[in-house]
């Protein structure tokens, strides 16, 4: 069945596709509701990389197999195997499962947090540099962010919002490859490469990751992040579960 959002649109036009990096866990409720919230954009096919849960129909599916050290390895491999594949569309919008598109938009608009340097002060003083989790993540933002600076980018912005990113494949693919030749990064923060290499501009925002139960969206919001906390047991799952309870064409009846 054609979504809300394709099944008025010319045959003749061109639609970018959507990519979800999958992680391989269980059924994935965020996926699903994610895919629901796809009725708010134009697009055409969507492709699920890496893991395809049961219920999952009407998508493309790209398994991998990928077992590599760390998590953002994984999804900069499962990424590039979308970006390299050449029934992919040239353009494309890259999304997380965990990302919700909240009202409709004619067109994924590009987004940023600001200079790097202030992203990294806010980790640096919310996580106090731990060795796991926050702490890969900070040092593969500076590294980037130093990777960038080396190819001439005078002024890095983080585009690292957890929102969906429109993207050139091809491109992405490139960004990746140079990046992986040149440099030892831990955490390739992959949009961000990509936002300010090809030099895309855009709109500078906050991020729209909701990680506490309590916090939920405002009222002119596009986009909405969760955690497993606040997805869960927080007011922004349950709302998000509230707003979208009508089934997608990407799930079995």
């Amino acid at each position: 069945r054609p979504t809300a959002a394709t099944s008025n649109r010319c045959p003749a036009m061109s639609l970018p596709d959507v990519v979800y990096v999958v992680k391989a866990e269980g059924d994935n409720d965020e996926l699903r509701y994610s895919l629901r919230t796809l009725q708010n954009i134009p697009h055409g096919k969507v492709w699920l990389v890496g893991h395809r849960p049961r219920w999952a129909v009407n998508v493309e599916h790209l398994p991998t197999r990928n077992h590599l050290p760390t998590k953002y390895q994984n999804s900069t491999a499962n990424l590039l195997t979308a970006c390299t594949h050449d029934d992919v569309a040239d353009e494309v919008i890259y999304m997380n499962d965990d990302f919700f598109i909240l009202r409709p938009l004619d067109r994924i608009p590009h987004l940023h947090m600001g200079p790097v340097e202030n992203r990294v002060r806010y980790y640096d003083t919310k996580y106090e540099r731990r060795v796991n989790g926050a702490g890969r993540y900070r040092d593969g933002m500076v590294q980037t962010a130093d990777l960038l600076r080396s190819w001439g980018v005078a002024d890095v912005l983080s585009y690292e919002v957890h929102a969906p990113m429109l993207i050139d494949r091809r491109k992405m693919a490139e960004a990746i490859n140079r990046a992986a030749r040149e440099a030892r990064i831990v955490a390739l923060h992959k949009r961000t490469l990509y936002g300010n290499l090809y030099r895309v501009g855009g709109e500078l925002v906050k991020d729209v990751k909701v990680l506490t139960s309590t916090h939920t969206w405002g009222e002119r919001q596009r986009f909405v992040s969760t955690s497993n906390q606040s997805w869960r047991s927080g007011s922004v799952g349950k709302r998000i579960r509230r707003l979208f309870a009508e089934p997608s064409a990407y799930e079995r009846s």
